[in-house]
């Protein structure tokens, strides 16, 4: 089981994701090669683990995930794609490649990928609606909100520190910078969200709850910034990017494990997913479409993207 445990704001925390992210540019990167998508075996959650009335059931995990295609990046020699976040938008998945200036986008069904350039270096992502994402850009400390159907900026807001985590919900986003801001969609804030006292990298929104993973544990804490559960387990300690789904369950990329962590809404029950997809390869971050049940995962280790259709008994 997981240790789920009261936080304590005195309690010392790991370093910040400005280190994170230098360990990424400071990755080596591999050689790719073009494959084509093979069917994945459904990758059944099995049910017989133990857990309490108190607790939300196993089978409210996912019992199946389906590969419906990989996205291959197209990369020169001398060209290094940093791509360490991702979101889907509609039928579109959108990735932020920091080091080219860029937004690679893609749609769920086909091949075509194509670039938007951008007047400054996109780090972080969230969808917005159909035909709309918010990027964070770190080092300018800039957020903004891009219409990617006909590729024009329609706000653009500077943040008071360097910006990293940026999630939407019920069109307003919340933005970490020293504390979480709280913006609507024209840049206005509407108001802060103190930090939790820990240096947070990914955070995601999903109704009432927000969650949040500093690298070595996932935080779920309320819109006020009160903090409801931690997950601190020893054998996950490379936590990034991560998403909810339509029953509330988080998804964390374990890129140490090359794999897919999945814990339940109290933070009590936990699973380790798609273990046996051996295309993973540093797994960094990921998101969940809720209204089409179906999450996309982006390697770190090379340029590689996989969409899996997701199944829950019923």
């Amino acid at each position: 089981m997981a240790s789920c445990k009261t936080y304590k704001k005195d309690s010392e925390q790991p370093t910040d994701m400005q280190e994170t992210t230098k360990e990424c540019r400071d990755t080596e990167k591999s050689n790719t090669q073009t494959q084509i998508p093979v069917p994945v075996p459904e990758a059944t959650i099995t049910t017989n683990e133990s857990y309490t009335q108190a607790q939300i059931p196993i089978n409210n995990f996912p019992s199946s995930f389906t590969l419906r295609r990989q996205i291959n990046f197209e990369c020169r020699e001398d060209e290094y794609q940093e791509i360490i976040d991702c979101t889907f938008a509609g039928n579109k998945v959108v990735f932020p490649d920091y080091n080219n200036q860029r937004l690679i986008i893609s749609t769920v069904e086909s091949n075509d990928i194509r670039y938007l350039p951008m007047d400054y270096n996109p780090r972080y992502i969230t969808g917005v609606n159909n035909d709309t994402v918010a990027v964070g850009c770190s080092r300018y400390s800039i957020v903004q909100v891009i219409d990617i159907s006909n590729d024009t900026v329609t706000s653009s807001c500077r943040t008071e520190s360097e910006c990293y985590g940026i999630s939407c919900s019920d069109d307003l986003l919340y933005v970490y910078c020293s504390g979480i801001l709280v913006l609507d969609l024209d840049g206005h804030v509407i108001r802060t969200i103190p930090s939790p006292g820990v240096d947070l990298g990914y955070l995601t929104v999903d109704k009432d709850r927000l969650y949040f993973c500093d690298r070595f544990s996932l935080f779920c804490c309320d819109l006020s910034g009160n903090v409801m559960w931690e997950f601190d387990k020893e054998d996950y300690k490379d936590m990034y990017g991560l998403a909810t789904d339509s029953k509330g369950n988080v998804y964390v990329a374990n890129t140490d494990g090359d794999g897919i962590l999945i814990v339940s809404p109290d933070g009590r029950q936990y699973k380790d997913i798609l273990t046996s997809f051996d295309s993973f390869d540093s797994p960094i971050s990921l998101d969940f479409d809720r209204k089409e049940n179906r999450i996309v995962v982006r390697n770190h280790a090379n340029e590689k993207a996989f969409i899996f259709d997701v199944e829950f008994k019923s």
